[in-house]
């Protein structure tokens, strides 16, 4: 999972889902998209989903999605 990756976009559940709607997302996922056949698609999935399970990673990626990236910064040469 990159850092601009929105994990509840990822599983297809609003911010506002809960925990049980998040894993029936996850296992709806899995068995459409198996890693025998989709790999890459699946360990995002897994990716998405590790960070949702968790309350104390969720509060972190909800901290995250609800701040802005910051800008590349564009330093000037003398």
């Amino acid at each position: 999972m990159t850092a601009y990756d929105d994990p509840y976009e990822t599983l297809a559940v609003p911010r506002e889902a809960t925990g049980d709607e998040i894993k029936r997302a996850y296992f709806a996922l899995v068995r459409a998209h198996p890693p025998e056949r989709e790999p890459e698609l699946f360990k995002r999935v897994r990716a998405a989903y590790e960070r949702l399970r968790d309350p104390e990673k969720r509060a972190e990626t909800d901290m995250l999605l609800l701040q802005p990236w910051p800008a590349p910064s564009r330093k000037r040469r003398p």
